[in-house]
């Protein structure tokens, strides 16, 4: 079962008082006090695990609850501990002497537990207390724990005596009971009848133990938390939730140093694992981030490198072309020129000629006697308009030479220009190439653009310029296949820090796993050689005891190291060996005498014992008549008083009717005396002097209830608080915030 389970129980009815309700768990099933505080001797019952404390105020409730309570669960006497508010407020001694710190008193507080095996149905007990002697002003103190039922099995009294530290002692020697105190003379005087006495301190894990397991020591403490801070509040005022909350929130215990420390390692191991996580996102965003940039660097150096390629290419093709037109230009301007130097050597040829024939025409004709003067005047005018027109022809002959040469010296300026404009990109496509390290790819190109920045003006230089581009183009798609190689070598890296991520998370599991492995080895381990070391040391103490038998061999008495495990196959072969010894050694005819002697004694002791347990039986029967008895006259007194206030209640009802009655009978005659009054006032005569007023009847007082009555005080007085002691261990809880029981008692009043 859980720490939270709640195992369903009978109802509270059905369930007799002193017995437990639940099944499987422990509950508490009586309590008591003997000879402290105000109490004398007094039995508590409790109903399925519950039990009412009725009283007025300052009657003691919360001290008998608290003493019942907490401090038989912790064994903490300090003052703030004891005291309901938590502030220091009384010590154990004042409480137990009744604050008459100089009285000599012998007291004892206790509380049993009950647990009822749900396969069986057998009930076992366990009784928890605490026996106090206060002597000038010192108080001694010493704490108990008993399978044994107080009154049956151990007695705190005897003659309405409080027993003393011997006799308890004796007593819980009987029952297998257990004593803790701090005190040395009382460890001194218990020695003498226990084996052991253990430290008071000792006493809270003990009741954990047995009574709370399986909570630890933390569990333990927050639940001694809860209940005192519940202790705190009183059942008849309203409580808040909000209020409960705090009170729950207070009472919550403050965490152990080293799983404080464990949590702090582990929230620093996580927010390190986080800042790691948080570093490599941000480091996979900027890889991320950066081979973004990347490829659009890449493709943007890819685009305009092509773009300066196909460019440059261009401008080359445009340059050639230029220059080709330039240089047919500069040849037919050429072929002009020479033509029109022929021509105009021709037209000087054909001018001389004909200046030469004007002047033997002049010649012949200064000898002539003029016969054919008219004819070579007309010859002279031909040749005359003839010169004019081959001046004029060797004039236009001179204009388009020259035009021809400035066209040719434009075309040779053009095409230098072209050269450095060619060179000049020459340069940065180099530039560029070096950059990228493509010098080989644009060696060819290069060369080229050398042949024609360096060819002479009108050469004729032949360029492919499909075999200069192919080797650029080729480089290009080679980069661009580096550039994808290169992005599925960033994804497949990105793939595999992930994939690293993914097993040092793994590997971080493994780790932590193997880490709990060791702590439970290490544990388990430790468990061994404790109980090893116990094992030694109890065969030790046995074989000391035993004096028919050999010592036990020094490698079953001594504590085993982290090595070596104790045999208990040696140690079984030892046992058989030394009880075969030890029947070898016993004298068995002595012993068989000895045997029969023993059988007749037994006899004889069972036949007293068979008549002790007739007479037992009598006396238990006679005892079953006298509870019946007693419980008959129990209800039959309930009963009666039942029958007594009901007849109360309505002999207080008639006496309020009644009352009421002639309440208002009295205000109807006091209204009808006041307007005779007031009608005789008007009619009758007065003096002179005056009006004489006639006095109002006065009205006399009615108090409620009979002035003879006395409402007669039951076990539960109205309008008085309640304080529970309720579960103790771990269970149900009660939601109607009362008990209901048989047979509760009313705590005494104060002393005055």
């Amino acid at each position: 079962m859980s720490v939270t389970d709640h195992p369903t129980a009978p109802p509270a009815t059905t369930v007799p008082l002193g017995q437990p309700g639940a099944d499987g768990r422990w509950q508490p099933t009586r309590a008591g006090i003997v000879n402290s505080w105000a109490w004398a001797s007094e039995d508590l019952l409790f109903a399925d695990g519950w039990l009412t404390l009725a009283g007025p105020n300052g009657s003691g409730k919360s001290l008998t609850a608290s003493m019942l309570v907490t401090v038989l669960l912790d064994a903490d006497t300090s003052q703030t501990a004891l005291s309901v508010s938590g502030k220091a407020a009384g010590t154990l001694t004042s409480r137990h002497t009744d604050f008459n710190d100089r009285e000599d008193r012998t007291g004892a507080w206790w509380l049993e537990y009950g647990l009822r095996d749900p396969g069986t149905g057998e009930v076992r007990f366990l009784t928890t207390g605490l026996w106090l002697r206060a002597t000038g002003g010192h108080l001694h103190r010493a704490f108990f724990l008993a399978p044994a039922r107080i009154g049956t099995d151990l007695l705190l009294q005897r003659d309405r005596e409080p027993v003393r530290i011997e006799d308890l002692a004796e007593q819980l020697a009987a029952c297998d009971g257990e004593l803790f105190t701090a005190s040395p003379s009382l460890r001194t005087k218990a020695l003498a009848h226990l084996p052991v006495v253990e430290d008071e301190r000792d006493y809270r894990s003990t009741i954990r133990t047995r009574l709370f397991a399986p909570l630890d020591e933390v569990q333990f403490d927050a639940l001694i938390a809860v209940l005192r801070s519940l202790r705190s509040l009183r059942t008849a005022e309203a409580i808040s939730p909000t209020r409960m909350r705090q009170v729950l929130t207070d009472a919550l215990p403050a965490l152990d140093t080293d799983s404080l420390t464990l949590i702090a390692e582990a929230m620093e191991r996580i927010a390190e694992l986080e800042t790691q996580l948080q570093r490599t996102r941000d480091e996979a965003k900027l890889l991320q981030s950066t081979d973004r940039a990347y490829r659009r660097y890449l493709t943007t150096v890819a685009q305009t490198q092509a773009a300066a390629l196909t460019a440059a290419n261009t401008e080359v093709d445009d340059q050639t072309r230029r220059t080709r037109e330039a240089t047919s230009q500069l040849q037919a301007a050429q072929a002009a020129e020479a033509a029109a130097d022929t021509e105009h050597t021709a037209t000087l040829s054909r001018i001389s000629e004909l200046e030469g024939r004007l002047e033997a025409a002049d010649s012949e004709l200064r000898g002539h006697a003029g016969a054919d003067l008219p004819l070579r005047e007309i010859r002279a005018a031909e040749l005359a308009t003839a010169a004019e027109e081959a001046a004029e022809r060797a004039e236009q002959a001179t204009t388009d030479a020259s035009a021809a040469t400035e066209q040719a010296d434009s075309s040779a300026d053009l095409a230098r220009t072209s050269q450095h404009h060619l060179l000049r990109l020459a340069d940065e496509l180099r530039h560029t190439a070096s950059t990228l390290g493509a010098e080989a790819a644009i060696e060819r190109l290069l060369a080229a653009t050398g042949q024609l920045t360096s060819a002479d003006i009108g050469s004729n230089t032949a360029i492919d310029i499909d075999a200069l581009c192919a080797t650029p183009g080729a480089w290009a798609e080679a980069r661009t296949s580096q550039i994808r190689a290169v992005d599925d070598a960033l994804r497949r890296h990105q793939l595999a820090q992930e994939a690293e991520y993914t097993a040092a998370e793994e590997l971080r599991a493994a780790e932590d796993g193997e880490d709990t492995h060791r702590r439970l080895a290490a544990e388990a381990t430790a468990h061994r050689q404790h109980t090893e070391h116990e094992l030694a040391s109890r065969t030790t103490e046995w074989s000391a005891a035993t004096r028919q038998l050999e010592p036990a061999p020094s490698e079953l008495t001594t504590c085993p190291d982290d090595e070596r495990r104790v045999d208990l196959g040696q140690l079984t072969t030892w046992l058989a060996s030394a009880a075969a010894a030890a029947r070898a050694r016993i004298d068995l005819p002595r012993h068989q005498q000895t045997a029969a002697t023993d059988a007749a004694l037994a006899a004889e002791a069972a036949a007293t014992a068979e008549r002790a347990r007739a007479v037992h039986q009598a006396a238990q029967a006679a005892a079953a008549e006298a509870m019946a008895a007693y419980r008959d006259a129990q209800e039959t007194a309930r009963a009666e008083t039942e029958e007594a206030e009901r007849q109360r209640d309505q002999a207080h009802a008639a006496y309020q009717q009644a009352t009421d009655a002639a309440r208002a009978d009295l205000a109807a005659a006091q209204q009808r005396w006041n307007a005779g009054v007031d009608a005789a006032a008007r009619t009758a005569p007065h003096l002179a002097g005056g009006r004489t007023p006639l006095a109002r009847r006065p009205r006399p007082s009615v108090r409620r209830g009979h002035p003879g009555t006395r409402r007669p005080r039951t076990g539960l007085p109205r309008g008085r608080h309640r304080d529970l002691a309720g579960h103790l261990p771990p269970g149900r809880h009660r939601t109607d915030g009362t008990a209901r029981t048989r047979g509760h008692r009313s705590a005494p009043a104060p002393p005055r």
